[in-house]
């Protein structure tokens, strides 16, 4: 099967890969926690992969505006 949206064969592994590596989405990746290489992530009723920036914010949170400020 090949068409606008898989340039080959999609059930290869060459042809993901070849659509990873054009993919316009791919840098945000690494805004992300990932665990374990070998998982993988197919849950359809979830929030998704941890961004790392929620991290942070949820630490601040947790110190600061309810640790010391008790969400004034």
């Amino acid at each position: 099967m090949t068409n606008d949206v898989f340039p080959g064969d999609p059930t290869l592994r060459s042809t993901a890969e070849a659509m990873d590596a054009t993919d316009p989405l791919a840098p945000f990746r690494s805004e992300f926690h990932h665990g374990d290489p070998e998982q993988c992530y197919l849950d359809g009723n979830s929030l998704g992969k941890l961004p790392l920036a929620t991290i942070e914010s949820v630490a601040n949170f947790v110190t600061q505006e309810w640790g010391s400020e008790l969400v004034g």
